[in-house]
């Protein structure tokens, strides 16, 4: 969808949280969680069968966590290259929902 990525601000070596206000009704559903930057978008981590899977590990190392059953996103020790914009992706019901947050770190 054409929505407005929500702004979010970190301070380097910081932890920000980055929570979709949705809750999720099925073991089944799914979020993948996207980065993007300097037109590069990675997918970073998944989480489904209530487990958070980590996909690309040259990103963001071991700084990266899943909370709230995988729907946040909490990234640890903040850098400004982390700056950009993180997309969660969440399968409910069979419905593709799309959720971005452009974090910016200073």
């Amino acid at each position: 969808g054409g929505d407005i990525p929500l702004q979010v601000t970190g301070r380097v070596g910081e932890t920000v949280t980055l929570t979709p206000r949705l809750s999720l009704t099925h073991p089944n559903d799914r979020v993948t969680w996207t980065f993007r930057n300097n037109g590069k978008r990675i997918i970073l981590a998944e989480f489904r069968e209530q487990k958070f899977i980590r996909v690309n590990r040259n990103y963001f190392l071991n700084r990266l966590e899943g909370s709230n059953s995988g729907t946040s996103l909490q990234i640890r020790e903040l850098r400004m290259e982390d700056s950009g914009v993180f997309t969660a992706l969440i399968l409910v019901n069979g419905e593709m929902r799309e959720i971005s947050y452009n974090l910016t770190v200073y």
